[in-house]
């Protein structure tokens, strides 16, 4: 996103030539660390996606838990089931 607005920034909209220097140098100092800050967000995408993953299986091993606690017969649990597929 940063990277997004800086770019606009450069591309014209504020003609300044400090302004345009300064930013060329800002974003010539970002670029080695790019591949880090990468990381560190698919690193947290991962996560997000394993925790998801976990909550789905824990519910679709525990189902009769699950339908018990929200009061639903079996036939109801396997219509809503199969409406929701």
């Amino acid at each position: 996103m940063l990277f997004l607005f800086l770019w606009l920034l450069m591309s014209g909209s504020i003609s300044l030539p400090r302004l345009n220097h300064f930013l060329a140098h800002l974003l010539l100092a970002l670029l080695p660390i790019s591949p880090i800050l990468f990381g560190l967000f698919m690193v947290s995408f991962l996560k997000s996606y394993l925790v998801t993953l976990e909550n789905l299986n824990a519910v679709n091993k525990n189902q009769e838990k699950y339908r018990e606690e929200y009061g639903y017969t079996i036939e109801e649990w396997c219509r809503k089931k199969v409406k929701n597929v």
